[in-house]
C-alpha cells in the first residue's frame, strides 16, 4: 500500500490510507532537517536499524519502482521520510535508538512537540502524536538512567567484575593439597550491588581455603583426600564448577541484605552482607554468600585488605530464614543504587534548538513515571519472594543524613515508594 508521495508541490497523501498521519510526520520532520548534519545522522540511523529489522531491501524495491519515472529521485532520502514516520509511531526501540545522538534525539522530539500542539484537540491525531510525545519522555528517562547507572558501576569499580585470572588455578591447588592455607582472590574487584552501599571499598573478593573445600567437596570426597570429617563441618558438594560460576555471577545479584548495628550477633552488624544467587544446589535450594567487608586476608603470605566470602551454600527454607531476620532486626533489605530508576522527573531541557513553533510546551512524564514506579514495584515483589502480608518488620530507623533514631517499626513492603518526601512526611503527621 502506498500511503503519500512527495513532489515538487507538495506530499499526495492516499487518501485510503490508514497512515496518512505517519506520512505527514514523516516527511516533515526530515523537511525540517534536510541540509543539516542532523539529517545525515538521521538517515544512517534510520537505514541501518532498517538493516537489521530485515526492512531495507524490500523497501528500497519498492520505492525505486515508485519514483522510477522521476529523474535524479533520492530514495534513500524518501525511505528515510517514509521509515521516520512509520517507526516514530511503532517501534519504541527506533526511539530508543535515536538517544544514542543527543542533539537529534531532542530535535525530532522538539518537532514532535510541535505537532502535538498545533493539532485539533480531542482528535485521532493529537492522541496519536501524544503517544508518540509519551515513547519519547520514556525513552529519555530509561536513557538517563542506564547511563547514571554505567557512570557509577565505572566510577566504583573501575574494572568489569569477574573471576581473578588465577583463581581456578588457586582453587585446584586448595583441592589437591590439604595443607594449603592462604586465602585465595576469586575476583579482583567488588560486586556492583555492594560497591552501591554506604561504607563498601572496592577490594578483592576473598575467601579461605578450608571453606572453599567444605562449599565444593561432598562428605564422601572430603575423606577420600584425607581431610577431617566429623559433625562440626558442613561439607556442602557444590563441586568445583557450580562453586565458581555463583561467584563469577555475584554482579549480577539483584537481592541482598545487610546486617543491622543491633543484630543479635555482633559479629553480622552492617559489615555483614548477605547476598542470593541466581544458582541453585542439587537440591533445589538457593544459594546464598554471606560476604563481611573491609576484612585481613593472607594471600601470598602478606595481609592485604578484602572483602571477604564467609561462605557459599544452598540454605534450606532459604526465604523463612531471611523473613525471620528481618522480623529479629538482623536484616534489611538492601537496593542497588547504581541501577535504581531516578525518583525525579528532569525534563529534556537541553534543546537543540527552537521548535517549528519557535515555542515549547511543558512535558508530561507523570505517565511514565507511574509506569517505572508499577514496573519497580513487581521488580521488588518478584525479588524479595514473600507476600505484601509481611508488611512491617522491627530495624533500626537512620535517617538521610545518617542520625539514628534506634529500633522502630519499618514498613516493609513498597506500598510508599512512589510517595515524595513531602507526601511521607504529611502521612506520617496524620497518623
Amino acid at each position: 500500500e502506498v500511503n503519500g508521495v512527495k513532489t515538487n508541490g507538495g506530499i499526495i497523501l492516499n487518501a485510503n490510507s490508514r497512515k496518512n498521519l505517519n506520512v505527514v510526520v514523516g516527511h516533515e520532520i526530515t523537511h525540517i532537517l534536510e541540509g543539516t548534519e542532523l539529517y545525515t545522522a538521521l538517515k544512517d540511523t534510520i537505514i541501518s536499524y532498517a538493516k537489521s529489522k530485515g526492512d531495507y531491501d524490500a523497501r528500497y524495491k519498492a520505492t525505486s519502482k515508485l519514483y522510477e519515472k522521476v529523474k535524479d529521485a533520492d530514495i534513500d532520502g524518501e525511505i528515510t521520510a517514509d521509515l521516520v514516520g512509520e517507526y516514530l509511531f511503532t517501534d519504541e526501540k527506533f526511539i530508543k535508538s535515536l538517544t544514542a545522538n543527543k542533539n537529534l534525539f531532542q530535535k525530532v522530539y522538539d518537532e514532535i512537540k510541535y505537532l502535538v500542539k498545533v493539532a485539533t484537540a480531542g482528535s485521532a491525531e493529537k492522541k496519536q502524536l501524544l503517544k508518540v510525545q509519551r515513547a519519547f519522555e520514556k525513552a529519555f528517562e530509561t536513557s538517563r538512567t542506564e547511563k547514571k547507572a554505567t557512570k557509577n558501576t565505572t566510577k566504583n569499580s573501575g574494572a568489569k567484575y569477574s573471576l581473578s585470572k588465577d583463581a581456578k588455578s588457586e582453587v585446584e591447588n586448595v583441592l589437591n593439597d590439604k595443607n594449603y592455607s592462604d586465602y585465595v582472590k576469586l575476583a579482583d574487584t567488588t560486586p556492583s550491588i555492594l560497591l552501591s552501599q554506604k561504607g563498601v571499598k572496592n577490594l578483592p573478593m576473598m575467601m579461605k581455603p578450608s571453606h572453599i573445600r567444605e562449599n565444593i567437596l561432598s562428605e564422601k570426597e572430603a575423606k577420600a583426600k584425607g581431610l577431617r570429617v566429623d559433625g562440626n563441618i558442613n561439607y556442602h558438594g557444590l563441586g568445583k564448577d557450580l562453586f565458581l560460576n555463583v561467584i563469577n555471577d555475584l554482579d549480577k545479584v539483584t537481592e541482598a541484605y545487610r546486617g543491622t548495628k543491633n543484630a543479635d550477633n555482633s559479629v553480622r552488624g552492617e559489615n555483614y552482607f548477605l547476598l542470593i544467587s541466581k544458582h541453585t544446589d542439587s537440591n533445589g535450594n538457593v544459594i546464598n554468600v554471606p560476604v563481611f567487608i573491609n576484612e585481613k586476608g593472607l594471600y601470598n603470605r602478606v595481609f592485604v585488605d578484602t572483602n571477604k566470602i564467609a561462605t557459599v551454600f544452598g540454605r534450606d527454607e532459604l526465604r523463612q530464614y531471611i523473613q525471620e531476620q528481618i522480623r529479629k532486626g538482623n536484616l534489611v533489605r538492601i537496593k542497588n543504587r547504581s541501577n535504581q530508576t531516578s525518583e525525579s522527573t528532569t525534563p529534556i531541557v537541553a534543546h537543540y534548538g527552537e521548535s517549528a513553533s519557535g515555542t515549547s510546551i511543558p512535558q508530561n512524564l507523570d505517565s511514565v513515571n507511574r509506569e517505572f514506579s508499577e514496573n519497580q514495584k513487581k521488580t521488588d515483589s518478584d525479588n524479595v519472594g514473600y507476600s505484601d502480608k509481611d508488611l512491617f518488620s522491627l530495624s533500626e530507623i537512620v535517617a538521610e543524613d545518617g542520625t539514628s533514631y534506634g529500633i522502630g517499626v519499618k514498613l516493609d513492603s513498597t506500598l510508599l515508594d512512589n510517595l515524595e518526601p513531602k507526601d511521607r512526611i504529611s502521612l506520617v503527621k496524620s497518623m
